[in-house]
């Protein structure tokens, strides 16, 4: 019996021995396998972080693409329209004649496009309009004056409509980003009632509880049009500083022209049509020319831009283009002849970039280690 208890103890100290090799392996496998499934759960982490670095890399580039395009832009609601298949030429009118009506001098040049947008949901008004200025002064005459807009009948800006416009709006165009951070700060105040609920509201990365009404107001604007930069030498060049608190700044009115705000004159510059622009070049004993454009869009005005080129009466020695909106793949696609092209444009974000035509009869040496920084207001 003492043999057998014996025996039966050994084989009971091998199988527990045994036990303990397998649960040890099994263990060790594990923290392996843990080993390998946290790496990989790195790795993956890793990729997810670069993907959302590039997701939100081209979210902002689509937002900034859109704060750019949307920067002269006005939104009018509450204009009946003409009829149901309303053209893009008959709203533009209709936006002159109501900013002419508002006395603010515009012209057909002085508006890019003009045209109807469906609205979401269900609506039993008018389509919306969505009128794209060329220069930003107009659209500040234009938001000076706005709230007037109720004060008109349809019948006012256009013969064939009846009505009032009592309902009647204007509005900068916003982007999507910026509607809903507006949209979400009103839902706070209404649920708070409190009137300056962006002060508690965080969205998207832009905290707003440190700000009063103007520099809320500030922030909204600088999302919209980018950040404002102040060069106070420029200012030493006004006649009314537009940051000085004394008591003669304020007793120049908030619309002076900027022309005449100037501590020294400048020659008033006259707007021509194609034809009479083309007949002011007819000038004979002029060897060297110059010409500037404000293209917005060199690839998307090029038409235009060789249609006014052959109407002049002489030809250009230099031509300085800005606002190309040109990249690597588009650079070379705007030569034309008797010129040499040469081009800087941005690589980081849409909009910019300035070119030069030069004439074939021109010498010139390109200088690409100057680099030239001007801060303007």
């Amino acid at each position: 019996m003492a043999a057998d208890k014996g025996c039966h103890s050994c084989i009971n100290k091998v199988e527990i021995q045994k036990h303990f090799e397998f649960y040890g392996k099994s263990y060790d496998d594990l923290n392996h396998f843990k080993d390998e499934a946290n790496a990989e759960l790195r790795k993956l982490k890793s990729h997810l972080n670069a993907i959302d670095e590039q997701v939100e890399t081209i979210a902002n580039s689509i937002e900034e693409s859109r704060q750019y395009s949307y920067k002269y832009n006005l939104k009018i609601t509450g204009i009946p329209q003409l009829n149901s298949r309303e053209s893009a030429v008959e709203t533009t009118q209709l936006c002159i004649n109501l900013f002419n009506k508002l006395r603010v001098d515009v012209h057909q040049y002085d508006i890019d496009i003009a045209h109807r947008v469906s609205v979401r949901g269900a609506s039993a008004g008018p389509k919306p309009i969505i009128c794209k200025l060329v220069r930003r002064v107009v659209k500040e005459q234009i938001m000076e004056v706005h709230k007037r807009i109720t004060d008109f009948q349809a019948g006012d800006i256009c013969s064939e409509l009846n009505g009032s416009l009592e309902n009647a709006r204007v509005f900068n165009h916003l982007t999507p980003n910026i509607q809903r951070l507006l949209a979400e700060t009103k839902v706070y105040q209404r649920q708070q009632n409190y009137r300056n609920g962006y002060r508690k509201l965080s969205t998207n990365g832009f905290p707003f509880n440190h700000l009063d009404d103007n520099s809320f107001n500030l922030a909204i604007y600088e999302l919209a049009h980018g950040p404002l930069n102040y060069n106070n030498d420029l200012f030493e060049l006004l006649l009314c500083n537009p940051i000085d608190e004394s008591p003669i700044a304020s007793t120049f009115p908030f619309n002076i022209d900027p022309d005449s705000n100037l501590s020294f004159n400048m020659s008033v510059s006259e707007y021509m049509v194609e034809e009479a622009f083309a007949d002011s070049t007819a000038k004979p004993n002029i060897n060297f020319t110059l010409m500037y454009l404000n293209a917005w869009s060199l690839l998307g005005n090029f038409d235009n831009f060789k249609h006014l080129l052959i109407n002049l009466r002489t030809s250009v020695s230099v031509i300085r283009v800005s606002e190309t909106w040109l990249n690597e793949l588009t650079c070379d696609q705007v030569n034309i002849p008797e010129y040499n092209f040469v081009s800087n444009h941005r690589s980081s974000k849409i909009g910019g970039g300035v070119g030069l035509y030069l004439h074939n009869n021109l010498k010139y040496k390109m200088l690409p280690n100057v680099i030239f920084q001007i801060q303007m207001l």
